[in-house]
């Protein structure tokens, strides 16, 4: 059976037609595949910049916790200096007043303001300032 001309052609167009979609489906497909590839790349872009951010928190993080300790630790030695600070005001005036009323040299009286530091420092060291006051003055050999 012989099929008419214009049977056949329209099946050849039909054919044609077909092959033409197919060859765009498969080109829609490979584009998906490449934009699928680029979200792909982008998405783990965005998944390494967040770990960086994650550590770059963690880091700050981390340094507030150390310059929260460095200002306790300044806060702290602050205290400390004005503590000893107010003991060596409260000696200081106490080593002039012997050296005044007992007529002490000025080398003496300038070695006993020496003494005061260390005095001080003692004073720093332990709990009862007024003890070390007065073994340090009873303690002193005036010339």
């Amino acid at each position: 059976m012989a099929l008419s001309s214009s049977f056949r052609e329209r099946l050849e167009h039909m054919e044609q037609t077909r092959n033409q979609r197919l060859s765009l489906l498969q080109a829609e497909k490979e584009v998906q595949a490449n934009k699928y590839q680029v979200l792909q790349s982008k998405l783990s872009s965005v998944r390494l910049i967040e770990r960086r951010c994650l550590r770059l928190d963690h880091k700050i993080a981390s340094q507030h916790v150390v310059v929260s300790s460095l200002m306790a630790e300044i806060d702290r030695l602050s205290y400390g200096y004005a503590a000893v600070l107010q003991q060596f005001r409260f000696v200081q005036p106490i080593c002039r007043q012997i050296c005044v009323h007992e007529k002490i040299s000025l080398r003496d009286c300038l070695l006993m303001v020496c003494s005061c530091k260390e005095l001080s420092i003692a004073i720093a060291k332990s709990k009862n300032w007024g003890m070390c006051v007065r073994v340090y003055v009873s303690g002193y050999k005036l010339t």
